[in-house]
């Protein structure tokens, strides 16, 4: 289901904040969408310092004053734009509060994929329709269920 994977310079966050920021995407996207928590994908990935990252083609500083954030989050195709945009803004706005980077420094971007295009948990996912996720989440083996309380 939605991936999303964030880059962070090394070192910018500590271990809790990776998490309270895994929490918060997957939070921002379930109540945007109303997908199952357990859909939300959240990768951290911290750069390596000898990573550059250029911007115009000019190289960029890693850790800028307050630092950066890069989240891009591959979703399901079928959603309005209102949705989408609201959906950014809200990953933005909480990966900033939890995070302390600024907003202008939190950068998203979301990319959707077609349902029929991707296979997840041994099958192929179903179309953005909560009776269809209902029946999806249904359908996993009880060991996957059980990993997740209350089939969030």
């Amino acid at each position: 289901m939605p991936t999303y994977v964030v880059r962070v310079p090394a070192g910018l966050l500590s271990e809790a904040k990776k998490d309270a920021l895994a929490q918060a995407i997957t939070e921002a996207h379930h109540a945007s969408t109303g997908a199952p928590h357990l859909f939300a994908q959240v990768i951290v990935d911290e750069d390596a310092p000898e990573r550059k990252r250029y911007l115009g083609g000019v190289p960029q500083l890693q850790a800028e004053p307050g630092g950066h954030i890069w989240i891009r989050g591959d979703i399901r195709g079928g959603r309005s734009a209102e949705l989408r945009e609201g959906l950014l803004r809200a990953i933005a706005s909480r990966a900033s509060d939890v995070t302390g980077v600024s907003i202008d420094n939190v950068w998203v971007y979301l990319s959707t994929m077609e349902p029929s295009t991707i296979f997840e948990f041994g099958d192929v996912v179903p179309e953005p329709d909560a009776a269809k996720e209902k029946a999806f989440v249904a359908g996993l083996a009880p060991d996957v269920r059980a990993k997740f309380p209350n089939g969030k």
